[in-house]
Formats: C-alpha cells, sequence, structure tokens
C-alpha cells in the first residue's frame, strides 16, 4: 500500500511538472493557485499570451505563449512553455475542457510509467510548425529531432486550420490530409456544462494519435469511446463495436456534464433519461478509462464519485483513479488519466 501511494503521487509530480505547475499539494486539498492558472487556456490565463490567427500558413510556427482562436472563439490551440501543446473547447457557459495534446499519448498499457515519460515526452521550450512540406510538426528546439508529426510530408502548400466545429485540419487545395477528429471525438474528459451531441464521443486509447483496439489474453485494452449515437443511445464502444449500452433514448438525446456534478443523459425535450446521480459535486468531470470504464471523477482528489464497468467492477465511491490503474496493472501508474485530468482542475 505504501508503495501504491508512493506512485500515485510520482505520476501527479510529474504530471504537475510537465505543465510547468511546480510541485503540486494533491490528493486531498485545492489545487495550487499555480496549477489553477495554469489549467486554463492561454487566452484566459495570462495577458503576455497572443493570439496568431485561426491556423498556420507554409513555414508559420506556434510557439510558447502563442495559441491559435477558431473564428467563432470556441476553440484554442495552446502551445505552453512547458512544451505541452493543448486543444481546447471553451464555449458559453461551460468550463474549459482539453480534447487533445501534442505530443498525443503514447505509452504501453502495462508500463509501470506515466504517460509522456516515454518517447512523446515534452521537452520546455518545444513549438508547433506547419513545415513547407506540408507536414505538422511538433520540435523541442531548431535543429532538433522531432517529437512528432502528422506525417503529411510530400504536400508542399498545405495549411493548418482550427475550425469553429473543434476539428483541427490540414488542408491541401480544400482536401483534408490529417485531422484530430475533435469535432466529433472530444478526448477522454467531459468537464463542467459541456455536452455530447449526437455523433459525438469521448475518446480514450493508449495512442490518442492513432487509437486503436489491443487485446491480450487477460484484458481489452486500446482505444474506448462512449458515444451518444444518432439513434439516441448513449454506448460504450470498442473501436466501431458496441461493448454496453448505458441507456436506449430517442434520437436527440444529449448527455451533458452538469456544474453540480451529474453527468446527466436528457432526452431531446430535455427530460432525464439516465444519470450518475452525483449531483452535489461541483466541479466533477467525466472520464472514460483506458480500460473501458465510465468515471465520474473529482479531478482535484482523483477521488471516483461514479464508475459504470465494462469489464472488472473495480473501483467506486472513495477509491481513486489512481489506484484504480494500479488495479488494473498490477501497479500504480495512473498513466492515462492524470495528464488529462490535470487540465481540468480549478
Amino acid at each position: 500500500m505504501l508503495r501504491l501511494w508512493t506512485r500515485i503521487g510520482e505520476c501527479l509530480a510529474l504530471a504537475a511538472i510537465l505543465l510547468g505547475w511546480g510541485s503540486p499539494e494533491h490528493l486531498g486539498g485545492p489545487a495550487p493557485a499555480q496549477a489553477q492558472q495554469a489549467a486554463l487556456p492561454l487566452s484566459m490565463a495570462t495577458a503576455s499570451a497572443v493570439n496568431i490567427g485561426t491556423g498556420l500558413g507554409e513555414g508559420q510556427t506556434l510557439n510558447a505563449y502563442q495559441y491559435l482562436l477558431s473564428g467563432n472563439g470556441q476553440y484554442e490551440l495552446d502551445m505552453f512553455p512547458s512544451g505541452v501543446g493543448a486543444l481546447w473547447a471553451k464555449l458559453p457557459g461551460t468550463q474549459p475542457c482539453v480534447m487533445w495534446l501534442f505530443p498525443p499519448l503514447t505509452n504501453n498499457v502495462t508500463s509501470d510509467t506515466p504517460a509522456w515519460a516515454l518517447m512523446t515526452s515534452p521537452t520546455p521550450g518545444s513549438f508547433l510548425i506547419m513545415q513547407a512540406d506540408g507536414n505538422f510538426v511538433l520540435y523541442p528546439a531548431p535543429g532538433r529531432s522531432a517529437l512528432w508529426a502528422s506525417n503529411t510530408d510530400g504536400n508542399g502548400g498545405a495549411t493548418l486550420s482550427l475550425q469553429d466545429d473543434g476539428n483541427l485540419v490540414i488542408y491541401q487545395n480544400g482536401t483534408a490530409l490529417w485531422s484530430t477528429s475533435t469535432n466529433s471525438l472530444r478526448g477522454p474528459v467531459l468537464c463542467a456544462n459541456n455536452v455530447l451531441n449526437p455523433g459525438q464521443a469521448l475518446l480514450q486509447s493508449a495512442n490518442m494519435n492513432n487509437p486503436t483496439i489491443t487485446t491480450s489474453t487477460t484484458s481489452l485494452k486500446g482505444a474506448w469511446k462512449l458515444l451518444v449515437n444518432t439513434n439516441g443511445h448513449l454506448e460504450i464502444l470498442t473501436g466501431s463495436k458496441v461493448n454496453k449500452t448505458v441507456k436506449k433514448g430517442a434520437a436527440g438525446s444529449y448527455l451533458i456534464m452538469q456544474n453540480d456534478g451529474n453527468l446527466v443523459f436528457y432526452a431531446p425535450g430535455g427530460t432525464p433519461q439516465w444519470a450518475s446521480n452525483t449531483d452535489g459535486n461541483p466541479g466533477a468531470v467525466a472520464l472514460m478509462s483506458n480500460w473501458g470504464d465510465l468515471f465520474v471523477i473529482n479531478p482535484v482528489s482523483g477521488v471516483i464519485l461514479y464508475s459504470y464497468s465494462t469489464i472488472i467492477p473495480y473501483g467506486g465511491t472513495g477509491t481513486t483513479i489512481g489506484e484504480y490503474e494500479g488495479m488494473m496493472t498490477g501497479s500504480s501508474s495512473a498513466q492515462f488519466s492524470f495528464p488529462y485530468l490535470w487540465f481540468a482542475v480549478r
């Protein structure tokens, strides 16, 4: 048990350092003021941040403290000085929520190592560039090897656009070459007052840049989706296969992570069809687990307030997400959850 809590602390400390927060006081207390500031889009966190437009043209870069803003002002791509790029949804009346991170998370699901501690570790001072060859690349410094790339080279003249629907897309002559698909796949976390509309899903994967399903003899792991189907059903999928139907509903139904902490699935007319019954927990977020479980979590303490399990009913009220990951991996790593959850801390 001592080793478990030690490793949870190490995971959280690493996430905080990578985001440039210093050493957080976590698990049981309020988030430090520095963390609260860093957990906001740059446009809201610091007056020194500079908006450089809605996209990047040939040869243009996104450097630390710079951000792209969609034309409707509801989506923002930031470059933090820690080397982390973050794509936010910041719709009116909602808590800003991260949908995509650069570098995308890539990890061995059975590793006792936090995400970003492997080959995709961010480097302070990293920048994003839309190269003349059409490749969108994250570099740690000029002249250094790339940390991540869209692999769209060979398409000179391509440009990057942050669209009004939240999708970050590379276009060449009107043809899409690459995208984050964040118009429909909204990342693994649903923050306060954020909504999943028909056709939208939460996505959790060992490799967020290339979501796939991987099976082993003991477990099913890889890419999981919490989808509001266009037919009105709330479903958990592995790849394109429905694993569990949480609730059948009518076409036009939607899911909202309410500000009171209750995750509710509403019919088109506003009648509740299903709920996590976790009201009384303002600031709580929904999380799609890398093991196929849907959680409602206190993002400051990591405590699980609600669990909908698809495999093994680990966790439950009072269990932390770190303990859950430890039980599932045989270690104590909170490797897939905390990088996104830390952005949800206020």
